[in-house]
């Protein structure tokens, strides 16, 4: 019987590149992997742009009908129908006359996506390694919510009375900017963010001291 040996280092070689392909290979997967997870991520920043800018387009276009449906509101009894009242302003005072307040209006509402969105995060974020229950992030949620809005409105309040705005009769008179800021109940305001911030605040500490109870319980 004559039995072959394989020749010294032979055996270490091709274990030496079954090694190395096994190593190149899960690199190449892992290079891949997170060449795919980014690829998504971009793939959804970039339709979340398009949505957005979809929607502030659709808006936009769709702004005159709620300018008119707004002023109607004012013009309630008033000769005439809102198609005619649109094509009076638009001859008399200009095809720009119909977006006025558009500019407060999309403003207003981007803020508000913006805030939620940080307020969703920041809830997100401090609760990471607590048992806080999805209805205790909805309350919290709510709450901040309320806070958030009392940021926003002197915005839509600009945009709302900006619409309003013409000099045509039973509208309310044209006014600059400042001054149309100087008018906003800011008073009111700041007792709406004492009171909301107030409640927010108490439920916060409501939330703690039910995880504080939990977590002494599992002990």
């Amino acid at each position: 019987v004559i039995s072959v040996r394989p020749a010294e280092g032979e055996g270490e070689g091709e274990a030496g590149a079954d090694g190395g392909g096994s190593a190149g290979s899960g690199k190449g997967a892992g290079k891949s992997k997170n060449r795919g997870e980014e690829g998504e991520l971009a793939v959804s920043v970039s339709g979340r742009r398009w949505r957005l800018a979809t929607k502030y387009l659709i808006d936009a276009i769709c702004y005159p009908l709620l300018l008119a449906s707004t002023r109607t509101i004012i013009l309630h009894g008033a000769e005439g129908s809102s198609l005619e009242h649109i094509r009076a302003w638009r001859e008399q005072e200009g095809m720009l006359s119909l977006f006025s307040g558009l500019a407060a209006s999309l403003l207003s509402t981007a803020l508000e996506e913006f805030m939620d969105w940080v307020l969703a995060w920041c809830i997100e974020h401090c609760s990471q390694g607590s048992h806080v229950e999805l209805a205790d992030k909805m309350l919290l949620r709510a709450s901040g919510s309320s806070v958030v809005s009392i940021f926003t409105s002197p915005v839509n309040y600009i945009g709302v009375i900006q619409r309003c705005q013409s000099n045509f009769n039973g509208m309310l008179a044209p006014e600059p900017l400042p001054d149309l800021v100087k008018s906003l109940p800011w008073r009111g305001s700041m007792y709406q963010f004492f009171m909301f911030g107030g409640i927010m605040a108490l439920n916060v500490r409501l939330i703690q001291w039910k995880i504080q109870l939990q977590n002494e319980d599992d002990e």
